[in-house]
């Protein structure tokens, strides 16, 4: 059987707009000045400026796709299906694509992008602008997207690859898995499923999921950093020379560091949760602000990897209201300090700078000095 091929100028041609019951359809954007429809019954005609294809369901017809050829000077391009899939390549301008049933798959596009899918998978490969993609089942996949990226999915894998830009997540139930990815501002809302970054750089964060882990190991700015769980643990890393603010609680778990930290023992309005560290590494006016909270779950806080080595030793968080007394100093010798010393400017600059921000009342934070005061007395022989 012939393929019926149709042409039209774009002489006035605005915008071209798809829509089909049940055949798949692919376009592609290249050098030609006209446009080519190819495909068995299929209809075709312009109006008022614009291109309109269809194609109604026949079963004698189903199984073959609709091929389209465009210029790249288009500027409006949609896609209504009810099923089928839809596949773009090469393509420029505004897309608006409305798949009820079926998978979509974008490559080396430039423009603007919108998607509504109901059921089926979502692969953008190589694609220059703005991404909006809402989805009720399926995957998605976004490879080397520059431009903003915003998620509402129902149910399935999302993932961002390489690219940069601002990301927004919000879904029902399934993973969040970002790599690599340069993103300036990142939000993500998840339901069920973990939320797992690494590599890349991460501006200002906001992650809340119901039930799930977050794991974020990628290089920080001095941006404000919030991380809820309410049933999961989190993970972050972050670098040694990062001027930053640290508030971490879980109702339920357990709370490790690498950082040096100050446990708050009140409990009520300002502290619902068991446990309760904070601490920072800077007295700078500008540094990361950094809150983690799990209802239950475990928190987890260490140096990245590839950090410059620190100053001081690492020291371990202090699980009780009142600082555990450091160990008896070893004889020092000339040219090493004595480590205590170090650990008690630590934990009183800690001190002091929770006290200055409101994370600790002058009680809290005249009870802990005293009692490093008293600590510090008796490993130095009173003095």
């Amino acid at each position: 059987m012939m393929t019926n091929e149709q042409r039209f100028s774009l002489d006035d041609l605005h915008r071209v707009y798809v829509e089909v019951d049940a055949r798949d359809v692919h376009a592609q954007w290249n050098e030609r000045e006209d446009i080519v429809v190819q495909g068995n019954g299929v209809d075709a005609f312009l109006e008022a400026g614009e291109l309109f294809i269809s194609a109604s369901h026949d079963r004698q017809f189903n199984k073959e796709r609709i091929e389209i050829e465009l210029p790249r000077q288009l500027l409006n391009f949609a896609v209504k299906a009810e099923r089928g899939d839809v596949a773009l390549d090469r393509p420029q301008g505004k897309l608006d694509l409305r798949v009820d049933s079926g998978d979509v798959a974008i490559a080396d596009g430039t423009g603007t992008l919108s998607l509504s899918s109901g059921k089926g998978d979502l692969k953008i490969n190589t694609f220059a602008g703005n991404v909006t993609a809402n989805s009720g089942s399926g995957d998605k996949l976004f490879s080397d997207v520059n431009g903003d990226v915003t998620v509402r999915s129902g149910r399935g894998e999302t993932k961002m690859l390489r690219g940069s830009g601002a990301a927004e997540v919000m879904g029902a139930s399934g993973d969040v898995i970002i790599n690599d990815r340069d993103t300036s501002r990142l939000n993500v809302t998840n339901a069920s499923g973990d939320v797992v970054i690494r590599g890349g750089r991460l501006g200002g964060t906001v992650i809340e999921t119901a039930s799930g882990d977050i794991d974020c190991n990628v290089p920080l700015t001095i941006a404000t950093y919030d991380f809820t769980a309410a049933s999961g643990d989190i993970a972050l890393s972050v670098q040694r020379d990062l001027p930053l603010r640290v508030d971490a609680a879980t109702t339920r778990g357990s709370i490790e560091s690498d950082l040096p930290l100050v446990a708050i023992q009140q409990r009520g309005p300002r502290n619902p949760h068991g446990k309760r560290v904070v601490g920072s590494t800077s007295d700078a006016a500008e540094r990361a602000e950094i809150t983690m909270r799990t209802t239950s779950g475990d928190i987890r806080l260490k140096w990245s990897n590839d950090s410059a080595p620190s100053a001081h030793p690492a020291k371990p968080i202090l699980n009780e209201p009142i600082p555990v007394p450091a160990p008896a100093p070893e004889t020092p010798r000339n040219d090493d300090p004595v480590p205590h010393d170090l650990f008690d400017d630590d934990r009183r600059r800690v001190i002091l700078n929770a006290l200055a921000d409101g994370s600790l009342s002058v009680e809290e934070a005249s009870r802990l000095l005293d009692a490093m005061d008293a600590t510090s007395g008796s490993l130095n022989g009173g003095r």
